[in-house]
């Protein structure tokens, strides 16, 4: 299959996604037997196109900004409560958004992968972001390159939200790394993700 026939895929597929005909990326992409040729960002490049055209880029900026806010909220309800116990957590540094949300990227079912740089429990950090807004967490546990790590996912106004506790003498957190693969991503703190927001939204 040549370039041309796999761009060609990845516009069909951005169009059931578009047209909410599919749950998510992955699932258009089988849709139209893209198989693993065909990425994820080829799909989503053409979804960003769909969404600009719709709506004009202004408002579908404006839209994705607005994606940012649940995350935003979370962020500080975490720092906030880090903070509130410095005596328990000498150590931590806050929460960082990783992954392609935190480079600009929202459009095709994002999940805003946070890591928690504290060394928590899951169940404190749950209630915190309940106690914020958020739904009932789920549970489990990640193995990665710096050993088995405990997740949290919720959702907080829509949005699909990742918290990856990363005790900083266990994992370094806040380099701009994928703890898993290893390869690199886009990594920034709460007044990172404000000025992204600002961005966006042109303010």
């Amino acid at each position: 299959m040549d370039a041309h026939d796999l761009d060609e895929l990845a516009r069909r597929a951005a169009r059931l996604q578009h047209e909410g005909r599919v749950a998510s990326t992955q699932d258009a992409i089988r849709a139209v037997g893209g198989g693993p040729a065909l990425s994820a960002a080829q799909v989503r490049r053409h979804l960003a196109a769909m969404t600009d055209a719709e709506f004009g880029q202004s408002e579908a900026n404006a839209m994705r900004a607005r994606m940012f806010d649940p995350v935003i909220e979370i962020m500080h309800a975490v720092n906030d409560h880090l903070e509130r116990f410095t005596d328990r957590y000498l150590t931590a540094r806050g929460t960082r958004l990783a992954g392609r949300a935190a480079g600009g990227s929202l459009d095709g079912d994002p999940i805003m992968h946070l890591r928690v740089l504290a060394d928590i429990s899951d169940a404190e950090l749950a209630q915190v972001v309940v106690d914020a807004g958020a739904r009932e967490p789920a549970f489990e546990t990640v193995k990665s390159r710096h050993g088995r790590l405990q997740k949290i996912r919720t959702d907080h106004g829509g949005i699909f939200l990742h918290l990856l506790i990363c005790p900083p003498g266990q994992v370094p957190g806040d380099q701009s790394q994928d703890l898993v693969r290893g390869h690199g991503v886009a990594l920034l703190d709460v007044d990172g993700v404000m000025a992204l927001r600002a961005s966006l939204a042109g303010e």
